[in-house]
């Protein structure tokens, strides 16, 4: 527990002070996130990066900050398609299984393309509402749990999410953005309220679907990198799914 509280705390102040600063603090912590999350789902699925062809997502994670730093983002349709040929490539000219492929594909759009739009949320406000949602999410459905769960969410998956945890976690997160925007935000409040459930329910689903590669795979963790938490995207998985939605929810409403 104190290992746990050690690196929340640690990590907090970490992602906190570099969105903060945002520019290239920014940048460099997510970038060295989104890569170790690409790692550990390779490994996750035991899959050489080399010979299947997986080290192409590192290059796309790559290129994605490049885009953002520069803000060449009209590039990124080619950028996919291109992508999507090599990894074709690879299946054609090598003697990959089309498993393999499916792999490479999950790391890419999963996690590179996804977390590409945190890249874009750079010193924005936008940024606070997904660590509000993503984490504050997981608070309240916690305790809420705790204290009044009594049905399931998903037995197979995570049996100790309940169905009043996760009604817990998304009011929670509407309650503290509300709070946030009055402050800061200063968007409509019924703005606030949409967006805000429904990036709460990509957060849950975020979490179980990080659970079922595990399960799939028989591992805890994706890592021991954060003692207390396991991996990155034992701890980001939520992140990971809540990015593009808030992403594109910020274009719509300003």
């Amino acid at each position: 527990m104190k290992k746990r509280l050690a690196t929340g705390i640690i990590g907090g102040l970490i992602l906190g002070i570099s969105t903060y600063l945002g520019g290239m603090f920014y940048y460099v912590v997510y970038f060295f996130i989104a890569t170790f999350c690409i790692k550990e789902l390779s490994k996750a699925f035991k899959q050489d990066i080399f010979k299947t062809g997986y080290f192409l997502n590192f290059i796309l994670n790559g290129v994605f900050l490049i885009f953002a730093v520069s803000n060449s983002n009209s590039l990124v349709s080619s950028t996919l398609i291109l992508y999507m040929i090599g990894n074709l490539f690879f299946y054609t000219f090598f003697n990959i299984k089309l498993e393999n492929i499916v792999i490479n594909l999950l790391g890419g759009f999963y996690i590179s393309f996804f977390m590409y739009h945190l890249f874009l949320l750079n010193d924005t406000l936008f940024v606070w509402y997904i660590y509000i949602i993503a984490f504050g999410n997981d608070t309240f459905a916690y305790f809420t749990g705790r204290l009044f769960g009594k049905h399931k969410l998903s037995p197979v998956l995570s049996p100790k999410k309940t169905v009043e945890g996760a009604i817990g976690g998304i009011v929670g997160s509407i309650i503290i953005s509300i709070i946030f925007n009055s402050f800061i935000g200063n968007y409509n409040i019924i703005w606030i309220i949409l967006f805000t459930a429904t990036a709460s329910i990509f957060s849950i689903s975020g979490d179980l679907i990080a659970s079922k590669i595990k399960r799939q795979n028989n591992i805890k963790d994706y890592s021991n990198f954060l003692p207390g938490h396991g991996g990155f995207l034992d701890r980001f998985d939520s992140v990971i799914l809540v990015s593009p939605i808030i992403y594109y929810f910020s274009i719509l409403i300003s």
